[in-house]
């Protein structure tokens, strides 16, 4: 804990006096932060991404692949490649790392393996038609993402010119159909000349896909465990009805990531 806060006034005193340089895509290093706030647009439990309802239903969903017209159905992309193969996204609820709560109606499950998409969420009456199973695929807001062994200064070492982000907050969705989000940096943004730290930057407005930046991966670290809010439909007595989750990411960078615009936001 007192490294974590020696980091994190490092980063305080690091980023007083940002400076601006023009949005454009740039070469980013997207701390394990910054990864959960983007992997939640498909993972979380607001999304519609991992729905099979949306995905083979409504064809509402990043993984339709088409509309089957001899059985007139939509297909979905189960089986297909759809990330990096190095990314695997699975939920066990007794991991002991994610420290949740286990569920008798969740089972262990991989939604995606090594980039391959292996599961859609479905309802109780879903699996019993479809799967064969007397219990709901669900989707839960705690997960586990695949990295790599790439330290972050080995990321740095080897940019020649990029940017470093932290998180990103009020990330919003723009398209369902193609996970594009829009959102801000915050907490320090840094940028990297020729494999170092240079300055520390005004904060910038994305709008990015995390389905377009996880598959243009460069390098992945070892994966660490963050804390993701999230909307909770059951605090209904609270305003914002927020809560926590723990999730376990790896830093990675990422290319060609796409800010949009310069904000004065802290």
């Amino acid at each position: 804990m007192t490294g974590l806060a020696e980091r994190a006034l490092d980063k305080c005193i690091a980023s007083a006096d940002p400076v601006r340089i023009e949005p454009g895509r740039y070469t980013t290093i997207l701390e394990p932060q910054a990864v959960s706030d983007l992997a939640t647009l498909l993972t979380g439990a607001e999304s519609r991404a991992m729905w099979r309802h949306y995905a083979e239903g409504t064809g509402q969903s990043p993984f339709v692949l088409g509309v089957d017209r001899s059985i007139s159905r939509v297909r979905s992309k189960l089986g297909l490649k759809v990330l990096d193969e190095r990314i695997t996204i699975s939920h066990d609820p007794s991991d002991p790392e994610l420290g949740t709560v286990p569920d008798p109606y969740v089972a262990p499950i991989t939604w995606i393996e090594h980039g391959v998409l292996k599961t859609l969420e479905y309802q109780r009456w879903d699996t019993l038609l479809q799967l064969n199973e007397n219990s709901p695929t669900k989707a839960r807001g705690s997960y586990r993402m695949s990295g790599g062994s790439t330290t972050l200064e080995e990321m740095i070492a080897s940019t020649q010119r990029g940017l470093i982000v932290t998180r990103f907050s009020s990330v919003s969705m723009i398209d369902n159909s193609s996970v594009l989000a829009t959102g801000l940096t915050r907490d320090g943004v840094w940028l990297v000349e020729n494999g170092k730290i240079s300055k520390a930057v005004r904060n910038f407005r994305f709008t990015e896909s995390p389905l377009f930046a996880f598959n243009n991966i460069e390098q992945l670290g070892v994966p660490v465990p963050v804390y993701q809010p999230f909307a909770h439909p059951d605090l209904v007595i609270f305003s914002p009805r927020y809560a926590v989750q723990q999730v376990i990411v790896p830093p990675m960078k990422v290319n060609d990531f796409s800010f949009t615009s310069t904000i004065d936001a802290v």
